[in-house]
């Protein structure tokens, strides 16, 4: 069986999934940058949820690299084939 192509032909449209992506991620970051500045000044109390929020925001990075490095790696390999 054979895959059709959609109307317009084939369009990478990675670059925009990758912006969206970033941006969001971007803005989380100054969330949790934001209320962490707040609890250590402001409040002077942090608590666990301050620690699990830093390593998940922490952890967000290293999966979306681990991902986009897989995506390249798998474009490189298909392209030279």
């Amino acid at each position: 069986m054979e895959l059709i192509p959609p109307p317009g032909g084939d369009q990478n449209r990675g670059p925009e999934l990758l912006a969206i992506t970033w941006t969001f991620t971007a803005l989380a970051l100054i969330v949790v940058i934001v209320k962490i500045y707040t609890r250590f000044k402001i409040v002077h109390e942090t608590g666990l949820d301050d620690f699990l929020i830093f390593v998940s925001t922490v952890r967000s990075y290293a999966v979306y690299e681990s991902v986009i490095g897989l995506l390249m790696d798998f474009a490189f390999l298909s392209s030279s084939s």
